[in-house]
């Protein structure tokens, strides 16, 4: 049985700052998460992410600006992947996952680190403004 999961950056304007591509792109060659093809001269950083399921927008400057996890299979290294590159990502970084169970959890980051945050989808005021209708 397969686990599928969504999400994406909800917080912080730019992941990982075009200086420290490489430097994730190394952690992430050297932590066996990736297959020996991928070399450091015939690979990038988008294309590590994507081969970890991880999609990713970069900006004119060459950041990775957004990451995200389309509705995909999603497993072990997916979040192995953002703890390798924790040291990488910019303070204040938050990633909102849901799962296919209806789950919910984010991974926060702070001083090259990670922190993974369990979590409910509450809409305040919804109980109260569907109280009275007609079929309660």
């Amino acid at each position: 049985m397969c686990y599928y999961a969504s999400g994406g950056q909800t917080a912080g304007t730019v992941f990982i700052r075009k200086d420290n591509n490489l430097p994730a792109l190394k952690a992430l060659l050297s932590s066996n998460l990736l297959p020996d093809r991928f070399v450091i001269n015939n690979t990038n950083l988008n294309d590590a992410l994507c081969y970890l399921g991880w999609s990713t927008d970069m900006n004119a400057e060459g950041a990775v600006e957004y990451i995200y996890f389309e509705y995909e299979k999603w497993f072990t290294d997916s979040e192995k992947t953002l703890d390798v590159i924790a040291r990488f990502v910019e303070p204040g970084v938050i990633i909102e996952m849901t799962g296919d169970d209806n789950a919910h959890w984010a991974y926060a980051f702070k001083n090259g680190t990670m922190q993974e945050f369990s979590g409910v989808l509450t809409y305040p005021g919804l109980d109260e403004f569907l109280k009275g209708n007609r079929n309660d």
